[in-house]
Parts: structure tokens; C-alpha cells; sequence
């Protein structure tokens, strides 16, 4: 079973798509957002909160559905009890897969490609960290491949892609890809080998 966990670079990734923010108040939600992702529950529900409060006003961006998604995947890792980690993950993964089919539909369409590999990593990124039970491994190969090959990967941060490249060889490892495993660890340390090997280890 695959810890569920929100690295540092999954944090600072969030943090910085707050600029797609048209449809919730940004400062509100930045003040809450970064305490919330070092697993302080409170900081977690009033990022949630902050998100509600917006969506009463206006539709959610196909971005905001992911980012909440993400959220609530925190949550579950810090609940204490198995019936509110099963709803919180159960909550997460539907909301994710909602802002996924919004992403990739007419509804975003107004988002720019640039975000666009933003939301694959996210959702796979969280995918990944959370527990092999709920059997989420494929998704998050699907989406963080879409990130690795996504024109705009070159460009993001380094601790994101060997971050990246570094889960996805363990989800290859762990499925018997171990030749996909092996090149994504080579990508991956090239990068950054402290964050690569940490991401890749079970």
C-alpha cells in the first residue's frame, strides 16, 4: 500500500496555479492553502470552505473541481478514523475526475495549454499517493504521462518533474513494467536525485 502523501513539490504546484483563480476569491484561499498541504486539518476545511463559498457564487473552473479533489485526498491522509478517510478519498477522486472530464471538454476550452499539464500533474500526482486499495494506479499513470509528454514539461519547475518521472517509475515497478520503471528512474535522477529517489521508493 502506497502511503498517501502530499509532497513539498505537489504543494508549491498548487500554490502556483492559483493564478487560474477567476471564480473564487485567490487571496482568500492562499492564506489557507499552504498551512492546509502541511497537514493541518483546520487549514484544510477552510480551504475547502473558501472554495464552497466561491462555488455559490459561480460555477467552478474545471481547475477549481481538481484543486478541491486534491484537498480533500490531504484530508483523508490525516483523518483518524477508516469511515472518514473512506469518504474523504471517495470525495476526492470523484471530484478530480469531474474537473478531469470538464478539462478535456468544452469547458475547458478557455483554459491555456500551459495550465492544462498543471491539472494532469495534480490529479496524478494525488492519484498516485493514494492507498493501492482504492486502485487508483492507472489514473495516475494516465495523467502524469499526459504531464511527462505534454509540450510544456520541459518547462516546469525540476523538483516537479523528477517528482513526476519518479512516481512513475515506481507505479512501472510496481506493475512489472520494470524496463518503463528503470528509464522514468534514469529521467528522473538526472533531474533532481534526491527528490527522484524519494518519489520512487515505496
Amino acid at each position: 500500500m502506497v502511503k498517501t502523501r502530499i509532497s513539498l513539490a505537489l504543494t508549491l504546484f498548487l500554490a502556483g496555479s492559483l493564478a487560474f483563480a477567476q471564480d473564487f476569491d485567490a487571496k482568500a484561499f492562499k492564506a489557507t492553502y499552504d498551512v492546509a498541504m502541511k497537514s493541518d486539518g483546520k487549514a484544510i476545511r477552510e480551504a475547502i470552505k473558501n472554495l464552497d463559498e466561491a462555488f455559490a457564487r459561480n460555477p467552478p473552473s474545471p481547475e477549481a473541481l481538481i484543486f478541491k479533489g486534491s484537498l480533500y485526498a490531504k484530508l483523508a491522509d490525516i483523518d483518524f478514523w477508516f469511515w472518514d478517510k473512506l469518504s474523504h478519498v471517495n470525495k476526492g477522486i470523484d471530484l478530480m475526475a469531474k474537473g478531469m472530464d470538464r478539462l478535456d471538454g468544452s469547458a475547458g476550452q478557455s483554459v491555456p495549454e500551459e495550465r492544462k499539464i498543471v491539472m494532469y500533474a495534480v490529479r496524478g500526482i494525488t492519484s498516485a499517493l493514494i492507498p493501492a486499495s482504492f486502485k487508483q494506479a492507472p489514473v495516475a499513470i494516465y495523467e502524469m504521462e499526459r504531464a511527462k509528454n505534454h509540450k510544456y514539461f520541459p518547462e516546469v519547475d525540476a523538483d516537479v518533474r523528477a517528482q513526476i518521472l519518479g512516481l512513475l517509475s515506481r507505479l512501472y515497478r510496481n506493475s512489472g513494467r520494470q524496463e518503463l520503471a528503470a528509464t522514468d528512474l534514469e529521467a528522473a535522477i538526472a533531474i533532481d536525485p534526491v527528490v527522484a529517489e524519494k518519489a520512487a521508493r515505496n
